[in-house]
């Protein structure tokens, strides 16, 4: 399941458009390219306030030059608002 606060590339990301000139069609094409890795996907929109967690977890990405993989623990900030979700 892929969750998203942005409408519009949830509706984008259902529909199986083709030449999509928006500025996130790169985006979009992604997306559909690693979608096909699965035997099924589902895209669904929730406002950004029920999605938290997940946006300030990507905010603490960007301060790390390499990808990283929390899997036990997360940051002390995200686990409080994992917490607060809960």
């Amino acid at each position: 399941m892929v969750e998203g606060d942005t409408l519009t590339a949830m509706k984008k990301n259902k529909k199986a458009s083709v030449g999509d000139k928006s500025c996130i069609s790169a985006l979009i094409e992604e997306i559909r390219a690693r979608s096909r890795r699965f035997e099924s996907i589902s895209f669904s929109f929730v406002p950004r306030k029920a999605n938290n967690t997940a946006h300030i977890l990507a905010e603490e990405g960007k301060y790390h030059a390499c990808s990283m993989y929390w899997i036990e623990e997360a940051p002390e900030r995200v686990e409080r608002e994992a917490d607060q979700d809960r």
